[in-house]
């Protein structure tokens, strides 16, 4: 994982408000940089990053598909166990609030589904939504928190 350099931060724990928000006490700037370096440190491959605008969005990340199956976790890269047949991307919004900041993160999951047994369907995979828990956001705030106290 990257340095950010040497500057003393004061608080360190978020304000949760939802499991896919926070709210760190850290200005815009130093957040922004932060929430780079983390998805960075997972590869995560960004398609959009608007500063500006706050908006980051990274492109789908298809999990590996010789890992064994497990339809109770969700993917993520280097962090947890794989599903087969399943990808994700994240939208990241990073809002200033006067002497806070507040990130949002929401991951898109899909998984591989074929159209077997249906009359004049061809067995052509397809991509399907499917609902997850939190799990990778999570994990990225709980990344972001560590960097933002050192």
């Amino acid at each position: 994982m990257g340095v950010l350099g040497c500057t003393q931060f004061t608080s360190v724990n978020p304000l949760s408000l939802e499991e896919n928000q926070r709210i760190y006490i850290h200005n815009y700037d130093t957040t922004w940089w932060v929430v780079l370096e983390v998805l960075n440190h997972h590869d995560l491959p960004i398609t959009t990053m608007e500063k500006k605008e706050g908006n980051i969005v990274t492109d789908f990340v298809v999990v590996n598909p010789n890992q064994s199956s497990n339809s109770q976790v969700c993917p993520t890269r280097k962090v947890f166990e794989k599903v087969l047949g399943a990808r994700y991307k994240l939208t990241v919004s990073v809002r200033s609030m006067e002497e806070k900041t507040r990130v949002i993160i929401n991951a898109h999951h899909e998984r591989l589904s074929l159209s077997a047994g249906v009359v004049g369907a061809e067995d052509s995979p397809t991509w399907k939504p499917q609902k997850c828990p939190h799990i990778i956001e999570s994990q990225l705030f709980s990344e972001m928190g560590s960097m933002l106290s050192q």
